[in-house]
């Protein structure tokens, strides 16, 4: 397949910075020669588009970035992205801009429940869940997904059993980091178990735009009218365009109460305003962005095909959960009987990558490294020869 879009180049992100590549407690002496490879953090190593980086340029023209408001023109590219690439119909009184889809969870959490309330969160789970869910001094209700041939489900018995006595649910949609992306039956299974109760649904979709081949993205507000009275969804354009340290992010709130609510209390903590740069970069992506992201994903998806079949024929036991959706590479080393500080140290000190521990995902992730696969193929191959290598060592 021709490409209009690059997605090989390589770059130096030390030089600015960069949370995942400057790591500090890494000890540069037992670096590989040619440094460490790191494949931890949500963010990918791919170049901002040019059609995004000439808009904030156009902006910065300007020479005053003082307080902005959001004008129609943001509203409209965010309804326009949802119906193109999802066929997903929204108003766009129902959208509320935030400085990040982890503010937006917090508000919607501080306004939807009190102190004290459990949440309900399907486990292994992103970490910062916990975090947001805990530092708001509420109790973090832990719904282990099953775990069944190398593929998550629901466990609907349990997650009622929960729900029952819970104040929200905190969806990950698709799901962070097993890369489920969750069927219209399973949502619709969730949506009527948490109506029973009551209880409203915050879903993170953060991921949505990164969906492969065989597998569909199905937005929790589009599947019925009750999905849309107990449920709040959060996007951005963060993780397709790798603009995450733009801090912009939209909540969707059909109905009218919860809206009111939540912007009330975003508006109470100062979290109602979003970056100058973060907002025209979300237009421009949203707006311009369609081929830049099928070519993206198709790069992606190459990629995480690539990484299954190196992994699975270099390290016999050891098994790939093959992501739907996402970037992220949820690996199975349960049959090494290594813990996980054993493994990390074989990533980190023999083999010079950086990947995420399993434990940090919960209990559930006890023998799982997840990789960040959203890098060029060369880096790819050349960090999947370092782990084969540092796995035969030993």
């Amino acid at each position: 397949m021709n490409m209009a879009y690059s997605f090989d180049k390589q770059l130096n992100r030390g030089l600015v910075h960069s949370t995942k590549w400057s790591n500090s407690k890494l000890d540069e002496d037992l670096a590989p020669q040619d440094g460490y490879i790191a494949m931890s953090m949500a963010d990918s190593e791919y170049e901002v588009p040019e059609f995004i980086l000439n808009d904030i340029k156009d902006r910065l023209d300007h020479k005053i970035l003082g307080y902005d408001d959001i004008d129609e023109s943001v509203y409209e590219a965010v309804v326009d992205w949802l119906l193109q690439r999802h066929n997903w119909k929204i108003k766009k009184e129902w959208l509320i801009f935030c400085p990040g889809v982890l503010a937006g969870i917090g508000g919607a959490i501080e306004a939807l429940s009190s102190i004290g309330d459990n949440i309900v969160v399907n486990t292994p789970s992103y970490p910062p869940f916990k975090k947001i869910i805990t530092g708001n001094n509420r109790n973090f209700v832990a719904n282990a997904l099953k775990y069944v041939d190398h593929r998550y489900k629901f466990d609907y018995e349990s997650f009622e059993k929960y729900i029952a006595d819970s104040s929200l649910f905190l969806l990950c949609n698709p799901h962070n980091p097993t890369g489920r992306s969750w069927t219209r039956e399973e949502l619709n299974t969730i949506i009527e178990i948490c109506d029973k109760y009551k209880v409203p649904v915050i879903a993170d979709e953060i991921h949505s735009d990164i969906i492969y081949s065989g597998s569909t993205f199905v937005p929790f507000l589009d599947l019925s009218q009750t999905s849309r009275e107990i449920g709040v969804s959060l996007i951005s354009a963060s993780k397709t365009f790798n603009i995450a340290g733009l801090k912009t992010a939209v909540l969707i709130v059909p109905n009218q109460e919860k809206r009111d609510k939540i912007t009330e209390r975003l508006r109470k903590n100062h979290t109602h305003k979003c970056n100058t740069l973060g907002v025209i970069a979300t237009k421009s992506a949203f707006k311009k962005g369609e081929k830049w992201t099928d070519e993206l994903v198709t790069y992606l998806e190459g990629n995480r095909d690539f990484a299954i079949d190196y992994i699975h024929s270099s390290l016999p036991g050891v098994k790939c959960v093959k992501p739907e959706a996402t970037f992220l590479l949820w690996i199975d080393f349960s049959s090494s009987g290594y813990k996980n500080d054993h493994l990390m140290k074989i990533f980190v000190e023999n083999a010079g990558v950086i990947p995420t521990s399993g434990s940090e995902f919960g209990r559930e992730g006890e023998g799982f490294i997840r990789l960040n696969i959203a890098c060029s193929r060369a880096q790819l191959e050349k960090a999947l020869k370092r782990i084969k290598q540092a796995f035969r060592s030993i």
